[in-house]
C-alpha cells in the first residue's frame, strides 16, 4: 500500500483549494494489550494499529449500509441483538476513528430495494453521533440488496474524481469503502454485472490514469451473517488478486495486473477479536480494505471458524468467478 507521507497534498473532498494530508497519529499506548487466544502479542498488535494511522490518515470514508428486511433478524451469538443493532454499533465506532484520521468525517449511503440513489439516503460530511443517529432514525430495514448499484456509484464517483485530479496535477484524495452486509447482491441481473466485475473495472480505470490503484482506494466488506454461500462468496472477492478488463471479441486477450482492494471481515471476528470496542477490530473494519497488513493478520493460526472458508475455496476453485452471476453459480453447484 500506498505511503501518505509521499503524497504532501490532497483534494479535499468537495474539490475545492488542496489542503496537506494529514500526518498518520502516533498509536495510543491505551489500545496496545495481548490477544493470549490468538497468539497475537503487543509488538504485533503495535504494528497493525500503526499501519492502521498511516491507512486512515486524510482517507475519505464511505460507508454503504445494507438496510434491506433481513437486517432486522437477531443472532443468538450477540446477546440476540439484530443485525441492524450491531451494524449501528460498528458505524459509530466507524466515524469516531475515521474523526481522528480525517477532518471530513464520513459519508453514509443506506442500501434499499430500488431505493438506492435517492438523495434522502445519502448523508456526506458526518461528523457527530447525533447527525448520524437523527440521519439513521429516519428508516427502517425493509426491501432488498441492490450492493452492485450502490458500489458501482461510489466507485464510478471516485474514479471521476481521480480523473479531476490528473486534470488539475494533483495526487487523488485515498478513498475508503466499508460494505456492512448480512447477504450477496440481488442486482446482478438488473445491472447486468457483478461486484468483482466493477471492482475490477474500477481498478482498470484508476490504472489507466495513471494511478496505483491499490495505493488509493480499497473495500472492506463486513460480513453480519453465518451463512457459508454468503461467506464463501466474499471470500472470492477478497482473494481475487489478479485484475483485468472484461473480455469481450473486440479486447479477447486483456491485460491483467496484480492487484489487491478487497478484504471481508467476518461475522465471527466481531466476537474473537472484542467487538466494535475492540481497537483490533475496528482497524481490520476500517483499514482491512486499504491495507495489505491486515491480510495476514493471524499469521498461520488462522481460527478454525474462518480456516474453513479458505480451505472449501482450495478445493472447490472457481475459475470464471469474477462474471459468474450468483444464480448461475448456485445452479452449478
Amino acid at each position: 500500500m500506498g505511503d501518505h507521507m509521499q503524497q504532501p497534498i490532497t483534494q479535499t473532498t468537495g474539490g475545492g483549494t488542496p489542503k496537506l494530508a494529514a500526518e498518520p497519529l502516533l498509536v495510543d499506548e491505551k489500545e496496545i494489550r495481548d490477544y493470549p487466544e490468538l497468539n497475537l502479542d503487543s509488538e504485533k498488535i503495535k504494528q497493525v494499529l500503526t499501519e492502521r494511522n498511516k491507512a486512515l490518515a486524510g482517507r475519505d470514508t464511505v460507508v454503504l449500509l445494507d438496510y434491506s428486511g433481513s437486517m432486522t433478524t437477531r443472532e443468538p451469538s450477540w446477546s440476540n441483538k439484530a443485525r441492524s443493532e450491531v451494524q449501528r454499533e460498528i458505524l459509530t465506532a466507524i466515524l469516531n476513528l475515521v474523526l481522528k484520521h480525517d477532518d471530513d468525517g464520513i459519508k453514509v449511503r443506506l442500501i434499499k430495494h430500488k431505493l438506492v440513489f435517492h438523495k434522502d439516503l445519502v448523508k456526506d460530511f458526518l461528523m457527530t453521533e447525533a447527525a448520524l443517529k437523527e440521519f439513521i432514525d429516519k428508516f427502517q430495514p425493509g426491501g432488498g440488496t441492490p450492493l452492485v448499484t450502490a458500489v458501482q456509484a461510489e466507485l464510478s464517483a471516485y474514479v471521476k474524481k481521480c480523473k479531476e485530479a490528473k486534470d488539475a496535477a494533483l495526487p487523488p484524495k485515498k478513498f475508503g469503502m466499508i460494505v456492512i452486509t448480512d447477504g450477496e447482491p440481488d442486482d446482478e441481473e438488473a445491472t447486468g454485472t457483478t461486484i468483482p466485475r466493477i471492482i475490477q473495472e474500477a481498478a482498470c480505470d484508476v490504472r489507466d490514469l495513471g494511478f496505483n490503484p491499490q495505493e488509493l482506494f480499497g473495500i472492506q466488506f463486513v460480513l453480519l451473517t453465518e451463512n457459508k454461500e454468503h461467506q464463501v462468496y466474499y471470500r472470492r472477492i477478497d482473494n481475487t488478486k489478479t485484475y483485468s478488463r472484461k473480455k469481450t471479441e473486440a479486447n479477447p486477450d486483456p491485460e491483467t495486473f496484480e492487484c489487491d482492494v478487497c478484504d471481508v471481515f467476518f461475522f465471527v471476528e466481531y466476537g474473537l477479536l472484542g467487538g466494535a470496542e475492540s481497537p483490533l477490530a475496528l482497524a481490520k473494519i476500517t483499514a482491512g480494505g486499504v491495507s495489505e497488513s491486515f491480510d495476514d493478520l493471524y499469521g498461520t493460526e488462522v481460527p478454525a471458524e474462518i480456516k474453513w472458508v479458505d480451505d472449501f475455496i482450495e478445493n472447490n476453485p472457481d475459475e470464471g468467478f469474477v462474471d459468474r452471476p450468483i444464480k448461475e453459480r448456485r445452479k452449478a453447484n
